[in-house]
């Protein structure tokens, strides 16, 4: 009987500990200072080698769902702390998506959805404050807030 009530427990032990893990995570990642074959041309120089041109400059994110249950991205915004008149400063028209999914999207999980934003928002974002990107998802009430741990002014 002893037995069986120590592996009874062990079994119950073991069902809390996988359904405590049993929810969609996210993962958010950035690549400064990416530069992709259709950015766009800022200037076009020409050089005894031929014609030079120099393309913008973006961010890329990523955003996978490293959880065991989909995740609802209901919107990505560029943000910072509050400014001095207590009130944020965003824009979220700014991302370009890399598929043809557009906010807000389901994310399997596993699955990854990418984006970009120009570096020179982010630059300009930089000057009123310290940028952040703001995630907001279905399984949360609050945003998952994610400031870059690097500088912009490279």
């Amino acid at each position: 009987k002893w037995w069986g009530a120590i592996l009874a427990t062990v079994a119950l032990c073991w069902n809390i500990w996988n359904s405590l893990d049993f929810y969609p995570k996210i993962k958010v990642r950035f690549k400064p200072n990416t530069s992709y074959p259709d950015s766009r041309i800022i200037s076009i120089e020409k050089t005894q080698q031929g014609v030079s041109s120099e393309l913008v400059l973006y961010c890329h994110i990523e955003i996978t769902n490293i959880g065991k249950l989909p995740a609802t991205v209901t919107n990505i915004e560029l943000t910072h702390s509050t400014n001095k008149f207590g009130s944020l400063v965003s824009s979220s028209e700014c991302f370009i998506n890399h598929s043809k999914d557009q906010v807000p999207m389901l994310i399997s999980p596993g699955a990854l959805w990418s984006c970009r934003l120009e570096m020179d928002k982010i630059c300009r974002m930089e000057k009123q404050g310290t940028p952040e990107i703001h995630i907001s998802v279905s399984y949360k009430n609050s945003p998952i807030v994610v400031k870059p741990k690097y500088s912009f002014n490279s």
